[in-house]
């Protein structure tokens, strides 16, 4: 790896064990002033041991280190904060009974005649808040642990920067954050890179690596497998870089042909299923799919406990409704819908992350009004949910498509609720 005039940082051949484990196996690494770089690859691939290596956590057992073009010799935190390297871990070091200004100049408080300096602190809190432009921080006086967890996440940025950090790792950042509050801190991120500040962004979500990053760099078992321009390569090279094949043939399947019919039902009818009919074959899986619900809750005694709940529980308590029993029931239900999806969702991503369907609120409650649910209260229906879901998501996928800024979003998935409610009231005064 040659160094650029721009190079920041280099890590050439480092090399880490952890008994007969190799965490790091020769790997080399790049970063740029003002540049965003991305480390990706799979749990595993040696990406927390290569930062904890920077950041002096753990000491390599051969390698080099060179910051802009000198050897940098870091064997402790201290070392590695003295020479402007800063990390952010997914789990914010804030002390969250101290105020933000405190947790800014934790370890470095201005001090006046052995006393601790309040004034001049949170003056000097303020200047570097107004300084980086991190409007979101309005009181430097507050208690951190009042704060969201992305104005924690400014606040250890500013934390990283009063201290003359030029280098700055984010270890998954986004993983609790709203899509709101992800779109702020790109905008922060954005801003330090334009000041010359190096960011090494780590994350398993390709679609932020591909929307923010200059380069990214994939780690593969303790190897380094390539670096590429973003600009240059696409989510499928990525995640074959990442796992080591084509994503085609994440899923392949062995040809296989079933036997004779061991089972054939025609035109099945009961109290519940009408017209159902399927053939099994021998040496074949059969599924039966259909919407969770679609023959639950209108056709069940369960289904009606739950609809005399949700109508009036007092009245449903009072007519002998066992309560606490369906509720523990429907919680038990959502919860294995819930580890569906999320199981879904990592299969998708690649990555398991348990605050990856937050700031998808608003897009849930859109979906079940625009497919018939009444906004006032009443029943609905699981088709129709499923219908406004799709509408929602093709509205969703075309609007970040086209660039439209996320408060703009918010603003249209805002009116075609409003729109939803308006022929809502206009059915239900037509049937008055």
């Amino acid at each position: 790896m040659t160094a650029t005039a721009s190079t920041l940082l280099q890590l050439r051949g480092v090399r880490k064990h952890f008994g007969g484990v190799k965490a790091l196996d020769g790997v080399d690494f790049e970063l740029r002033a003002g540049e965003i770089h991305a480390l990706l690859g799979e749990n595993g691939a040696g990406k927390s041991t290569l930062i904890k290596v920077l950041g002096g956590i753990h000491l390599p057992d051969s390698g080099e280190i060179f910051l802009d073009g000198s050897p940098a010799h870091i064997r402790s935190v201290s070392d590695a904060n003295r020479m402007g390297v800063r990390i952010i871990h997914q789990e914010l070091a804030l002390a969250p009974n101290l105020t933000v200004a405190e947790n800014i100049y934790l370890g470095r408080e201005p001090c006046r005649f052995a006393l601790l300096d309040r004034g001049r602190m949170n003056r000097d809190a303020v200047g570097l808040v107004r300084e980086l432009r991190l409007s979101e921080i309005h009181d430097v006086t507050a208690v951190v642990s009042r704060l969201s967890v992305a104005r924690q996440q400014l606040v250890e940025i500013a934390r990283a920067l009063s201290s003359q950090a030029r280098i700055l790792v984010l270890d998954e950042p986004t993983s609790s954050l709203s899509e709101a509050e992800t779109e702020s801190l790109f905008a922060t991120l954005r801003r330090l890179r334009a000041q010359g500040v190096g960011i090494i962004y780590i994350s398993h979500r390709l679609e932020e690596i591909l929307r923010l990053a200059d380069r990214v760099t994939v780690l593969r078992d303790g190897h380094s497998i390539g670096t590429q321009r973003v600009g240059a390569i696409n989510q499928r090279e990525l995640v074959r870089w990442m796992v080591g094949r084509d994503i085609a043939q994440h899923y392949a399947r062995a040809a296989h042909r079933p036997g004779g019919v061991a089972l054939e039902v025609c035109g099945l009818r009961n109290g519940r299923v009408q017209g159902v009919s399927f053939t099994l074959r021998y040496g074949e899986i059969l599924s039966f799919a259909g919407l969770v619900g679609a023959g639950l809750l209108h056709r069940t005694r369960f289904g009606q406990h739950l609809y005399a709940m949700g109508g009036n529980r007092e009245a449903a308590r009072f007519t002998g409704i066992p309560l606490a029993r369906i509720e523990i029931t429907v919680y038990v239900i959502c919860s294995l819908l819930a580890g569906v999806a999320g199981m879904i969702s990592a299969a998708q991503l690649y990555s398991a992350e348990p605050a990856s369907g937050e700031g998808f609120e608003l897009n849930a409650i859109a979906a079940v009004v625009v497919g018939g649910t009444s906004f006032t209260g009443g029943v609905g229906t699981m088709y129709g949910t499923l219908i406004g879901a799709v509408i929602i998501g093709i509205l969703d996928k075309g609007l970040n498509q086209a660039g439209v800024h996320f408060s703009i979003q918010y603003i249209v998935k805002g009116l075609v609720i409003l729109a939803a409610v308006y022929v809502d009231v206009q059915r239900r005064n037509r049937h008055r």
